[in-house]
């Protein structure tokens, strides 16, 4: 049986796949134990099965609320002043150094950020 390496090169050569090519590829998720998962893969790009992908989409979606509450300061952050902006701006720049959010979100974010700012009443002096 042929590697995947050789599969993909013998693809991208246009050259024919040999008989013994398995029609479905196992999900590439490992357990703790070293066991690899022997479901087929769902149509992922992930390489995983429906469970398993299912599971990281669970995960991500924990991490996502996570990174939310810690970047607005908790679950009823309105930014309704300069100074809770700047301080979610602040946040913003933690949690982008520590890479839990992609630098292209952050500068997304960040220009929100500005925006706010912009728009809120300048504060008498």
């Amino acid at each position: 049986m042929p590697d995947t390496a050789e599969l993909v090169a013998r693809m991208l050569a246009g050259d024919p796949l040999p008989e013994q090519t398995p029609k479905y590829v196992d999900c590439l998720f490992t357990s703790a134990n070293g066991k690899r998962c022997r479901n087929p893969v769902f149509r992922s790009y992930l390489g995983l099965c429906a469970l398993h992908e299912n599971l990281a989409h669970k995960r991500d979606d924990i991490e996502v609320r996570a990174v939310s509450e810690v970047l607005l300061g908790g679950p009823d952050a309105e930014l309704r002043s300069r100074d809770e902006v700047s301080a979610a701006l602040s946040r913003l720049f933690v949690l982008v150094s520590q890479k839990r959010i992609s630098r292209k979100d952050g500068t997304l974010l960040a220009y929100i950020g500005s925006l706010i700012l912009q728009s809120l009443p300048v504060a008498p002096t």
